[in-house]
């Protein structure tokens, strides 16, 4: 289907003439979903995640899958999760207390379950 879109957008940009002038781009910010990642159908779309990150760390709390922990530093790609790391739990539990401070100043609605569960993140 994505294939007959673009075929549509390039025919009617040769139609008008500006296919010789015209650069397409296409961009996405949720993967293909089709093994990025080594994940196929990457999970629910509708489910609540909140993410903080600082210079070198970055923390995803999904609160129907498995938390992400990345090193941004060694790892700018994320593709090894260290949320199960005993040797990075100092990190993980420092982002976690920032990202549930910003929930209550911002009153998030996820604030009581993230309560719940963050001790298994």
């Amino acid at each position: 289907m994505l294939g007959d879109l673009v075929g549509r957008i390039l025919a009617e940009l040769r139609a008008l003439g500006l296919e010789e002038n015209t650069l397409v781009v296409f961009t996405t910010d949720h993967g293909d979903m089709m093994g990025a990642h080594w994940l196929i159908e990457k999970g629910p779309f509708t489910y609540e995640q909140r993410m903080v990150r600082t210079r070198t760390h970055k923390l995803v709390y999904n609160r129907s899958d498995i938390g992400e922990l990345y090193d941004l530093a060694d790892d700018p790609w994320e593709m090894r999760n260290l949320i199960y790391l005993p040797e990075t739990r100092h990190v993980q539990n420092e982002l976690l207390e920032s990202m549930r401070e910003r929930m209550v100043r911002l009153g998030d609605p996820a604030l009581r379950f993230f309560d719940q569960i963050r001790h298994v993140c």
